[in-house]
């Protein structure tokens, strides 16, 4: 008992009357805060032993509790490494509790903190059978690993593509009938300029000598029956001529001449015709495929591990797969006001322990000594009626079978 030697410890276990009932707070659906805060008076295995005897007595509470009398409550254990000498109690609790509405809440940092690591019993246990677990961010890399195998083996995909080689191939997919224009358009100008000039000076010289005679005679007869008259004549001529002429003619010619043009031209034609035209597609064509192997889906999950800001956990539901949340982180009303928030505190440590359950040390002293009194008259009590009570003798019967020499 040498656990005993820490008075804290001594007060805690030392108490015979007024003691909290579990059960009973179970029924009345209270809110119970087992602290377990050193607080330079608590050593390491008074921690242990305060923390698993609470633990102890719990349970006893939880199995003990009728079916008609049981309600839904959880327990929360902090701190789980604490707890590693009720490992066995814990581990048959994490398949029994359901039946009795109870949940266990378990709550711990990595698994270095077992004494196996990532093969310790209880965790191992913890998370076999917990159908809704958390994970925080872990920088331990084999802590990161370890859950991160766990979160991505609802989700691993043994066919998730890693690369894809494709190759871009042509090919034809029918003809379109399709309506061509050859359109022409021509276009010209052209511009021309031009003078010419002509001087000539011309000198002419005509000689004519012409004769010419005539001979001729004439008869001239005329009757007229008209009238009572008759007359006759008769005329007679010769003629005889002659001419002569001379002709001269000079004349002098100059001739100025300049022409200018100019032409524009503009001229267009469109010939339309129908003919087929094949339809070329294009499309890529796989030539290899790579995938991710397991372990580098788990790696990829325990980066991202490690990647967390603060209230970002994973959500890990058996049956409904993962997902990433956040959670608030928790608030301090009374982070501004320290003197008032001490105050509070001091008066809820006063209400605490005016309370029934917690005594003061004088009175455990009391009650103690009291129980040692009490304790030794019954053992003297006791004694004394072993010492009067008649003794009785036991005698070995005879041996009706003697061996035979």
């Amino acid at each position: 008992l040498g656990f005993l030697e820490n008075p804290i410890i001594e007060l805690v276990l030392g108490k015979l009357q007024q003691t909290l009932d579990v059960t009973r707070l179970i029924q009345q659906k209270a809110i119970i805060i087992i602290s377990l805060e050193r607080g330079g008076v608590l050593r390491e295995d008074d921690v242990e032993i305060l923390a698993n005897l609470w633990l102890s007595e719990i349970l006893y509470a939880v199995y003990n509790t009728s079916r008609n009398d049981r309600v839904p409550h959880f327990v929360f254990l902090d701190e789980l490494p604490v707890l590693l000498s009720s490992a066995d109690l814990i581990t048959r609790a994490l398949t029994q509790v359901r039946k009795f509405k109870t949940r266990i809440v378990c709550a711990f940092q990595g698994t270095q903190l077992f004494p196996d690591r990532t093969d310790d019993r209880l965790l191992n246990a913890l998370i076999g059978q917990s159908n809704v677990q958390f994970y925080f961010r872990h920088k331990n890399p084999v802590d990161a690993k370890f859950f991160g195998e766990i979160v991505k083996l609802p989700s691993l995909d043994l066919l998730k593509t890693k690369f894809v080689l494709k190759t871009p191939q042509q090919y034809q997919d029918g003809n379109d009938l399709v309506v061509l224009n050859d359109e022409s358009d021509n276009w010209s100008n052209a511009e021309q300029q031009g003078a010419s000039q002509a001087d000539a000076v011309s000198d002419s010289a005509t000689h004519a000598n012409a004769t010419s005679q005539s001979t001729g005679a004439t008869d001239t007869r005329s009757d007229s029956l008209q009238g009572l008259a008759e007359a006759v004549s008769r005329a007679q001529s010769n003629q005889n001529g002659a001419s002569s002429s001379d002709a001269t003619a000079h004349s002098a010619t100059r001739t100025d001449a300049r022409n200018w043009s100019k032409t524009n031209s503009r001229g267009g034609s469109v010939t339309r015709k129908m003919t087929l035209v094949p339809r070329i597609r294009t499309r890529d064509i796989v030539s290899s495929i790579q995938f991710f192997t397991p372990d580098e889906q788990f790696i990829d999950a325990a980066s991202r591990f490690t990647q967390y800001p603060v209230g970002t956990a994973s959500l890990y539901i058996a049956g409904r797969g993962v997902a990433t949340v956040k959670l608030p982180l928790a608030k301090d009303p009374l982070r501004k006001t320290p003197r008032f928030a001490g105050k509070k505190l001091s008066e809820l440590r006063k209400l605490v322990l005016a309370r029934c359950e917690f005594a003061t040390p004088e009175q455990l002293l009391v009650d103690r000594r009291l129980f040692e009194r009490r304790l030794v008259q019954y053992l003297d009590d006791r004694q004394m009626t072993e010492d009067n009570r008649p003794q009785l003798t036991y005698e070995e019967p005879p041996d009706d079978n003697p061996t035979l020499s």
